[in-house]
């Protein structure tokens, strides 16, 4: 399922190998910011979005602490609970990335 990507709140998410033959459910916050660039934006699967944290400390803890891969999934607004809920129940390893978080 794909659809036109709003501004606001959305969750990015993205499962990654781990170690063990495990997997990190990686997941933040952002915030989806207006994108007025171009007349046909609105039927465009394309967004520019602004994590919790500083970017350069999102990307270290995404790749280098996470292993965050280049597949990714948003999710619109803010679905954090229930990814861990999920992430338990799927036995991943849930790896949030938060302003204020152990991880940030």
């Amino acid at each position: 399922i794909t659809c036109t990507i709003r501004s606001g709140t959305a969750t990015l998410v993205n499962l990654a190998p781990a170690a063990h033959q495990k997997f990190n459910l990686i997941a933040a916050r952002v915030e989806v910011l207006e994108d007025g660039t171009h007349p046909d934006i609105d039927d465009w699967i394309r967004a520019w979005i602004l994590p919790e944290v500083p970017m350069a400390r999102f990307l270290e803890i995404y790749s280098e602490q996470f292993g965050g891969t280049h597949h990714s999934a948003l999710m619109l607004g803010d679905r954090m609970k229930a990814l861990e809920a999920f992430s338990r129940i799927a036995g991943f390893h849930f790896c949030p990335i938060e302003s204020g978080g152990t991880h940030a």
